[in-house]
């Protein structure tokens, strides 16, 4: 469910209050950038970045002067363990390893690395801001759990202006140790904190400095000369550089590190941009509604596994049809003709399947399945009657392992009685198409219990025929 649809307003009232609207329950892989506080107009916002700023310099004061085991150490590691808060509206699913907060881990290897950049003379509080892209196990989506604890009053303030505006209720919520001032949804009985559209960034760029587009943007010529560095500490050949190595680097040549916090203080730090929405990651509600509406789809009624799988391969065949023979396939590449992430197709097959399944009153309990395995969905009714489908690229390194092994796997955990692996074709693949075909038919003859394999042709083109029912939406 949309949050709009949870408070019983419409999308264009969230929008105008400059709310995000997130997809309860589902991951929205976008996540509160510091960054874009430097420039917020929210007003509630301003001068957040300063305070950020000041508490991290705060923290830089304390490891300085820490020595090994004593209580500024002790205090320092502290002032870096944030909780989540897990009231914000971005769409963390539940069960899911993200919004989990700084633990003292991984703010013990936070300090730790504070501690030697330092020592290496370096003392910028926008270390932090980097420090995903070279500390383990610390990534975008604890920036913005820190974020969102610190700036927890400034949010609530910002609630408080959305709901008087909206006619919304509102409560003050215990969370985290604080108290927020959250909307309250009378639909879901939960209080949610509305995020602020402008704030976010997309989870996916700070997650590997080979591909990152946030290095191209603050600079390129330092990621050439940092790759490098890498391929001449590591004797070459190193195909996807770690965050490990990334650091080594930084810390032995720290006039580089230098480099990228000034470069990443002069770098406009722009808002996710949700009109054009690259990533695919909010327009598949919207377009999985309207395109299930025009190409209507007839699902009985189920009661037993075998009747449940009926349905999830109906399902599955149209949305075969709708990528292949009714445009549904643009919805998976960006305007350069590059396919989208990953994400975006297995939310887009959520969103027709959900839809389906919804105009069908098919009473069966519908779960994506984002941040707990690899299974994208589900479809149950009752404890016994389970299906799981999961949706791969043909562009993903790793498209075998749903049939060969992370699928079978889910299946027996969950026990469920059957699977199927959707693998869209995105690229000229044909080596690898035939390689899982031969693969699942060798396992099919040995008898062993593997999921039913549908490939889907997303370059395929919809004849002339098809192509006047196209863009319905």
């Amino acid at each position: 469910m949309l949050l709009s649809e949870s408070l019983g307003v419409s999308p264009s009232q969230l929008w105008k209050y400059g709310v995000f609207d997130s997809y309860l329950g589902i991951d929205s892989l976008l996540h509160v950038d510091p960054a874009r506080l430097r420039s917020t107009r929210i007003p509630e916002l301003r001068g957040s970045y300063k305070k950020f700023h000041q508490y991290f310099e705060g923290v830089l004061h304390l490891i300085a002067a820490a020595k090994p085991g004593d209580a500024l150490e002790r205090q320092a590691i502290k002032k870096l363990i944030f909780p989540e808060i897990p009231e914000a509206s971005l769409g963390y699913a539940q069960a899911s390893n993200r919004g989990r907060g700084v633990t003292h881990g991984i703010a013990t290897g936070l300090y730790t690395t504070a501690k030697a950049i330092i020592d290496a003379g370096i003392n910028d509080p926008a270390i932090f801001e980097v420090a995903v892209l070279f500390e383990e196990k610390f990534g975008p989506d604890l920036i913005s759990d820190m974020t969102v604890y610190m700036l927890l009053d400034e949010l609530s303030a910002f609630n408080r202006r959305v709901a008087k505006g909206l006619g919304l209720p509102i409560r003050r919520q215990h969370t985290a140790g604080k108290i927020a001032t959250c909307v309250f949804a009378k639909s879901q009985d939960q209080p949610i904190l509305l995020i602020p559209n402008s704030i976010l960034a997309d989870l996916p760029l700070a997650t590997d400095w080979s591909e990152i587009d946030d290095v191209c943007q603050y600079n390129e010529s330092l990621r050439r000369r940092v790759n490098r560095l890498v391929q001449k500490a590591w004797g070459g050949g190193v195909k996807r550089i770690s965050k490990f190595q990334i650091k080594s680097v930084f810390l032995a040549n720290p006039h580089l590190l230098r480099e990228l916090l000034t470069s990443y203080a002069r770098a406009k730090a722009e808002p996710y941009d949700f009109d054009t929405d690259p990533r695919g990651i909010v327009i598949w509600h919207q377009a999985s509604r309207e395109y299930a509406k025009k190409n209507p789809l007839y699902l009985p009624a189920v009661k037993t596994t075998n009747e449940v799988y009926s349905v999830l391969k109906s399902i599955c065949e149209h949305f075969k049809h709708l990528v292949e023979e009714r445009g549904l396939s643009e919805l998976l590449f960006d305007s350069d003709g590059r396919p989208k992430i990953e994400k975006a197709s297995q939310l887009l097959f959520f969103g027709i399947a959900d839809a389906y399944c919804v105009s069908n009153n098919i009473d069966i309990s519908r779960e994506p399945e984002t941040g707990r395995g690899p299974a994208d969905f589900k479809l149950s009714r009752g404890y016994q009657e389970r299906v799981i489908v999961e949706v791969k690229l043909s562009s993903n390194g790793k498209y075998l392992d749903g049939l060969t092994n992370q699928l079978p796997t889910y299946l027996k955990a969950e026990r469920a009685n059957n699977g199927l692996l959707l693998l869209i074709k995105v690229g000229d693949h044909e080596s690898r198409l035939k390689r899982i075909r031969d693969t699942h038919a060798r396992l099919l003859k040995n008898g062993e219990p593997i999921p039913d394999l549908l490939i889907i042709d997303a370059l395929k083109k919809p004849s002339a025929s098809k192509l006047t029912n196209k863009h319905m939406f």
